[in-house]
């Protein structure tokens, strides 16, 4: 979704302030008006009648708010006495306008938002939608929110803001007429229940029936937790832009937690290239949905120069219970990566002991994931935890949700220097930024048209890869492989000692040289990555691809490639300056 120019927001916000403060601003025009009246027909008629005491020259001027024509029996109209006459017009018809607007002001508003174009459209109006509200707000976009709590307090900050609500069920579609949804360009389901959100979508779409043709298709942004409505999920998005005029993505905030952190604070916090011996290891405590969600986000981007399988340790009262309904989903876990479930707690002695050999062995790089629901239990993990660290694995992720403030307070060792980082709050992971996904879409963008141009010289068609469609008509299971791709791009950088930048700040990209060597290695990595992706959807090994049956004959070791498909992992390696330089970034050397 595109952001606004500076001109065009710097004019909504302006229409916003206008739009929030205009029955303030419209009596302030009448009383302007009438205080003009009053002084300049006092001025008038004192110089038409000087024989009149000061009180009849006013009580003259007050008539004329009455519209009384102020006639001057054959007299010169002064111009003191024209200003007040048309003055007084100007206030009795405001009055009189302002009254009529107060007493249908209700009807009027209902019939101005059923007309209401290119705005934001958000469904539930709890932390998420509370936090996506304001931040369209300040990105200058006109947002309606729908409701059912009409006691929910929270709103009324917002509607201060200029955000316009409705009391009702998004499920009806006498609200979603009434929001304009089939007019706007943006909705976010965030209503509550998985269920709940996709009855939502299910009216959404029956709405945007009456969208226009020619427009634009209505981007729509739904929350959806459950892992088990994958196959749901894909069977609605297969055609992301249907008759309907819908552009369907699905998220969730564990999700998006989970990858914003990854980005912000890598696995791999030092270099690791082709001949580094050292293992990464990430450690889960609780697989909780976004312990799963921070699991699956390592298994798709953790691949590395030197090969070596991302290790996770999974520590849980009922580990092993979650580990086989993992299966269940995702047949080909273990191929992910160097995966151990453990039942038990931080508090146990057996734990303790594992942790304490995997935080001292100098050939694992650990990261400890902390992942409570309940911030307090993760405080408490924490402090159990802190003795455990050493100097060389001391990296702690600590979900304390909206109270990442208190892990500053913890009394650590000075002797060691601990990093904890705190994730899982929901402003962050349902922030604009990490929901509509911008920035990461254009790069899987132009990462999925490098991918089709190839395939279209080679001679496929859409109808036999369904991955070659546009962008628009890409199934969501396929822009999530481009977006893993787009995310793994730093992951190689840093393989080669770079670090990217988000902005033109550091090194222009097109200068770095890749080796032949790096590209071969790096191949491999992105082979790696592309199986573990496609396995994590629940693909699995076939000699015949079956795109029903979710088989694959190229999820097999790079060995056992051809050379022409060897060379589809080689291109991605190849372009990666050019993929960073065309949206913008830059790079800078690393330093571990």
């Amino acid at each position: 979704m595109p952001s606004r120019s500076s001109p065009e927001k710097l004019l909504t916000m302006i229409h916003q302030w206008c739009r929030r403060h205009r029955t303030r601003l419209s009596w302030i025009v009448v009383v302007i008006a009438a205080i003009t009246t009053i002084v300049f027909g006092t001025i008038g008629f004192r110089d038409l009648h000087d024989d009149f005491p000061f009180s009849t020259h006013v009580y003259l001027a007050v008539q004329l708010l009455t519209l009384d024509s102020g006639a001057t029996e054959g007299k010169e109209v002064s111009w003191p006495l024209q200003i007040a006459r048309w003055s007084g017009v100007v206030a009795a018809l405001g009055a009189i306008v302002n009254t009529l607007v107060a007493v249908f002001a209700g009807r009027i508003h209902r019939y101005l938002l059923r007309r209401m174009r290119h705005h934001a459209v958000i469904i539930g109006a709890g932390q998420a939608g509370m936090q996506l509200a304001s931040d369209l707000l300040t990105e200058g976009h006109r947002v309606i929110i729908i409701e059912t709590d009409e006691n929910n307090r929270a709103v009324t900050t917002l509607v201060e803001r200029g955000v316009n609500e409705f009391i009702g069920d998004g499920r009806e579609k006498e609200i979603l007429m009434a929001a304009a949804v089939h007019n706007a360009d943006i909705l976010v389901i965030v209503a509550g229940s998985d269920t709940r959100n996709l009855e939502i979508l299910h009216a959404v779409e029956e709405t945007c029936q009456h969208r226009n043709p020619h427009a634009s298709p209505l981007r729509c942004y739904i929350h959806i937790v459950d892992k088990r409505l994958d196959q749901l999920r894909e069977r609605i998005s297969a055609s992301t832009t249907t008759s309907a005029g819908t552009e369907i993505s699905f998220f969730n905030r564990f999700d998006n937690s989970a990858r914003l952190l990854l980005e912000a604070v890598p696995l791999d916090r030092e270099t690791i290239r082709a001949d580094d011996k050292r293992q990464v290891h990430l450690v889960i405590i609780d697989m909780n949905p976004l312990g799963e969600a921070l699991l699956r986000q390592a298994l798709a981007i953790g691949h590395f120069a030197n090969h070596r399988p991302l290790a996770i340790t999974v520590i849980d009262n009922h580990a092993a219970e979650k580990e086989q309904g993992l299966l269940v989903r995702i047949p080909e876990l273990h191929k992910c990566g160097d995966l151990t479930f453990v039942d038990g707690a931080l508090q146990q002695a057996s734990i303790q002991e594992l942790l304490k050999n995997l935080l001292t062995n100098p050939a694992q790089i650990v990261s400890i994931a902390i992942c409570h629901a309940d911030s307090q239990s993760s405080l408490a993990d924490c402090l159990d935890l802190t003795p455990l660290l050493t100097d060389h694995n001391n990296l702690v992720y600590l979900n304390l949700g909206g109270d990442e403030r208190a892990a500053k307070m913890l009394n650590v060792s000075k002797s060691k220097d601990i990093r904890l980082v705190p994730f899982g709050n929901t402003d962050t992971a349902c922030s604009s930024r990490a929901v509509f996904r911008r920035e990461l879409d254009i790069l899987a963008q132009k990462i999925h048209d490098t991918y089709r141009a190839r395939r279209a010289a080679d001679g496929d068609s859409e109808q036999d890869f369904p991955a070659m469609r546009p962008w628009e008509q890409l199934g969501d299971e396929y822009r999530n492989m481009n977006r893993q791709q787009a995310d793994h791009m730093a992951v190689k950088m840093r393989s080669l000692g770079c670090q990217v930048l988000p902005d033109s700040s550091g090194e222009d990209p097109t200068a770095f040289q890749i080796s032949d060597d790096e590209i071969e290695v790096l191949a491999i990595t992105e082979h790696q990555r592309w199986a573990a992706a496609r396995r994590l959807a629940g693909w699995r090994f076939g000699a015949t691809r079956n795109n029903t049956n979710l088989l694959h004959p190229d999820l097999v070791p790079w060995s056992d490639l051809d050379e022409p498909t060897r060379d589809y992992d080689r291109e991605p390696v190849r372009n990666l300056p050019q993929l960073l330089a065309t949206i913008g970034y830059s790079i800078e050397k690393r330093g571990d």
